[in-house]
């Protein structure tokens, strides 16, 4: 008998990223060397709290099938890391729990797309994108994302590629492998587009927390106005909590594109591995579960009406402290030092017997933080500079930014000290 695969399987390439990953591994077994560049492995071991999570999962039997869709428990963790992080609102009825993202592409996509149908691609992209819209039967134009124009979309270009027939435009954002994040200008053009001739957006997130501008701001293109109805996400636990291995990931879309999603997953994998799921529910929800978080009521908000950061943490892990508190690290005993003028609630923390001062963002090597923030005053920084200052002994003071410095340099050279120890 003669084998014959079929049509649709006729223009589906081999992926270069396994042949090389296939290379590297058979040059690791006979020793030689290798630096893989070819896979999305972090350079870290998955967290031990998930690890913990997946055995006491096992130990307790959770070993047996479960809804196609995903435990409720890890449906109702996605929807509380989507709120938080991503600004999305989802319920559970709107997730739908895969192995890995790379199945969530093939769901959507085969769950959204027919045979004549166009879908935009990004180009470069993940080599998926471009091969699974061919088993479909649908076709394929790619969009340039190039590093002259800092890896954003070229609106003309996108528009002039649509037809009557396209369907769907899919973005990566934080892109593999450009790393290039899409701006909210260039979320809001293509939003624009999508409204304009009713196309489907798939957004594939999975890099989400892979962001390393303090400039750059990461929107999820669902979170805009008009877009949830029409947005498809991917995302998953690969990349940030090192769970390549793993196979678990999930889908957020409205519910009536949940629903043919869930039925054709089901074909698929008859729902992601258990336990692996109950790990993954440690993993958005209790990183570090007993870890106390300080923070100075000063610092609730930030001076203007507005919340800070801190304020958002849960009551479970968040701990007030204030002048003259001891705290305890390991074998350490921290003092608490209220020094304003950063903020309201800043201070500092001095090591008893140790001789080290954490300065934060009060006192950096000949210079001080800033004061013009909500919240800022210089006068009561330059009040604080003079405490400091008037601290018996030397010390070794470790700031917040920057290179450590010590105590006799800032009250010799530092000009914002010495001007409030002399007023």
């Amino acid at each position: 008998m003669e084998f014959k695969q079929a049509h649709r399987l006729e223009n589906l390439h081999v992926s270069g990223t396994r042949v090389v990953f296939g290379k590297c591994a058979e040059l690791a077994a006979q020793g030689i060397p290798v630096t893989a560049l070819t896979l999305g492995q972090p350079d870290f071991d998955t967290p031990q709290y998930i690890i913990d999570a997946c055995k006491k999962a096992l130990d307790e039997g959770k070993t047996r099938y479960t809804d196609g869709s995903g435990i409720q428990e890890l449906k109702e963790a996605v929807c509380q890391k989507l709120e938080k992080e991503n600004g999305l609102h989802y319920t559970p009825n709107e997730i739908s729990v895969t192995t890995g993202v790379a199945q969530g592409m093939f769901v959507a996509l085969l769950s959204t797309l027919n045979p004549g149908d166009e879908v935009l691609v990004p180009d470069p992209v993940y080599l998926t994108y471009s091969e699974i819209p061919n088993i479909a039967g649908a076709v394929i134009k790619k969009y340039d994302l190039l590093e002259e124009n800092d890896y954003q979309v070229d609106v003309d270009q996108i528009r002039s590629l649509i037809t009557d027939k396209t369907k769907m435009l899919v973005i990566v954002s934080p892109s593999n492998p450009t790393g290039g994040v899409l701006s909210r200008t260039s979320l809001e053009a293509i939003a624009a587009i999508a409204k304009e001739h009713d196309l489907l957006v798939l957004s594939d997130e999975i890099y989400d927390r892979f962001v390393y501008d303090d400039e750059q701001e990461l929107v999820s293109i669902a979170s805009l106005p008009g877009m949830k109805e029409r947005s498809i996400v991917l995302n998953g636990f690969s990349k940030s909590m090192a769970m390549t291995g793993w196979r678990l990931g999930y889908i957020a879309a409205p519910e009536n594109m949940i629903e043919p999603m869930n039925r054709l997953s089901f074909y698929m994998t008859a729902g992601a591995t258990t336990f692996v799921q109950y790990a993954g529910v440690a993993g958005l929800l209790e990183t570090w579960p007993e870890l106390p978080v300080y923070i100075h009521r000063g610092d609730v908000t930030d001076g203007s009406g507005g919340d800070l950061l801190f304020h958002r943490l849960g009551e479970k892990n968040q701990r007030y402290y204030k002048e003259g508190d001891k705290l305890t690290v390991g074998g350490l005993t921290l003092d608490v030092l209220e020094t304003p003028g950063h903020s309201t609630g800043s201070v500092c923390l001095l090591v008893e017997g140790q001789g080290v001062l954490f300065a934060g963002d009060t006192l950096f090597r000949g210079s001080c933080g800033r004061c013009d923030f909500p919240g800022g005053d210089y006068r009561a920084m330059l009040k604080s500079l003079a405490r400091l200052g008037a601290l018996e002994g030397q010390y070794t003071v470790y700031p917040g930014h920057d290179s450590a410095t010590d105590m006799d340099y800032e009250r010799k050279y530092n000009p914002y000290m010495k001007q409030g120890m002399n007023v």
